[in-house]
């Protein structure tokens, strides 16, 4: 299993994850996830500063992990495939950026053989290619039986790869559950607040079975009995999963198909929320999928927009490879 956290800056996620790690000497931890005792067992710990030996080249600090592990849980070859670090074995940690440092800090840990990993924004200084496929990696290592908790004020990051979210808000849990029923939560409260800047960090999780079966870029899947396509998406034991922000999302009223490469998503304007004077966020749904749209006063007239209407959402195959 692979649980999010997230909240706004200050709400205790870096010190809940310390006190996980029990490096908080004054906190009092109890509890189990799956076979981890969260007082007994060994902890992978990542933070955002990589601590890496200075002295020690990449490759010798990933050794000395395997040397000090109780057991080679994972290959080394495959630890430093999926962490993408294959290429700076022989860098000196000094020569490192900030994402390649913080990828090798990834491995070392997870070359230890821990029971848990703790992982405080891991992927922040990644370029978007490499995060994903190293999320991707941590994905299949939780799946495979390794609990992993990682913080992130990513949401859309979280929507997809994480199978549970935990929101904190002034050191308590305020939504825990599935991650798309979460962030459904935090986007809902958002609106309510009516935050001025809501309409653009909303962005609404489509998933589904993938249909075509060879490897081609652009992958066919099916949500709610409709055929959509992504190009190079996040596919998971068959199922397809995206978050499509909504300034990503545009709505009309043609409910045909599309007569070039593109997504129309049949659904009904759930909702019209004003987020600022002359700005609006659409909320559409189709049964349990949730997408949200931005919409000014202009786009409101011309398509003469009632809360209940059928209306096409249509999105771009890569819309959201711009998360």
């Amino acid at each position: 299993m692979m649980i999010g956290l997230t909240g706004p800056s200050g709400a205790g996620k870096s010190t809940l994850l310390r006190c996980l790690a029990r490096l908080q000497h004054d906190a009092s931890v109890q509890g189990q996830w799956q076979h981890y005792t969260f007082r007994q067992g060994r902890v992978g710990l990542v933070f955002q500063d990589s601590l890496l030996f200075p002295h020690l080249s990449v490759g010798q600090n990933l050794l000395l992990a395997v040397d000090y592990a109780r057991s080679q849980a994972h290959w080394f070859d495959e630890v430093v495939l999926g962490c993408q670090c294959s290429h700076l074995l022989s860098r000196m940690p000094h020569s490192l950026s900030g994402g390649e440092a913080q990828r090798v800090a990834l491995a070392r840990a997870i070359l230890n053989s821990p029971d848990i990993l703790l992982l405080d924004e891991p992927v922040s200084a990644l370029d978007n290619q490499t995060k994903h496929a190293i999320l991707g990696y941590l994905r299949s290592l939780a799946d495979n039986g390794l609990p992993v908790l990682i913080v992130s004020h990513d949401l859309q990051d979280l929507s997809v790869y994480c199978t549970s979210v935990l929101y904190l808000e002034a050191g308590k849990v305020v939504h825990q559950g599935p991650a798309h029923a979460v962030i459904r939560q935090i986007h809902q409260q958002q609106i309510n607040n009516n935050i001025a800047n809501g309409a653009s960090t909303q962005f609404g999780i489509i998933s589904g079975p993938k249909q075509n079966t060879d490897n081609e870029p652009v992958v066919a899947f099916s949500c709610e009995q409709q055929t959509l396509y992504a190009d190079k998406p996040f596919v998971h034991n068959g199922l397809v999963s995206l978050a499509v922000p909504a300034s990503a999302v545009t709505i009309d009223r043609q409910l045909t198909e599309p007569t070039s490469m593109g997504n129309r998503f049949i659904c009904q304007l759930a909702a019209l929320d004003v987020i600022v004077p002359g700005a609006y966020l659409a909320t559409l749904q189709c049964n349990d999928t949730v997408l949200y749209a931005t919409l000014n006063d202009i786009a409101i007239k011309q398509l003469q927009l009632s809360v209940g209407d059928t209306v096409a959402a249509r999105f771009a195959v890569e819309a959201f490879n711009r998360l």
